[in-house]
């Protein structure tokens, strides 16, 4: 789980999944920006997000977080490239 943003404890830009299997990516989830989106809903997309993955590629899967900065968003970078 990706998440951008600036700081630790700042606002988050946007996040991201991906499923990695001895340093290849077997999965991802599109990322979503989070602008104006509340905690509750970002929760439980999460939630949901993980649901899937853990019944996709077992319950063992193991969950970490990092974080990047917003201007290495997906999504924006997409866009700047149209």
């Amino acid at each position: 789980m990706t998440f951008y943003r600036d700081r630790a404890d700042g606002p988050i830009h946007a996040v991201e999944f991906a499923v990695i299997d001895n340093g290849e990516t077997v999965a991802e989830v599109k990322p979503i920006h989070l602008k104006d989106v509340p905690q509750a809903k970002l929760r439980s997309h999460i939630k949901n997000v993980l649901g899937i993955l853990n019944a996709q590629f077992g319950s063992d899967l193991n969950v970490s977080q990092s974080r990047q900065p917003p201007s290495l968003c997906p999504i924006c970078l997409q866009e700047q490239k149209t």
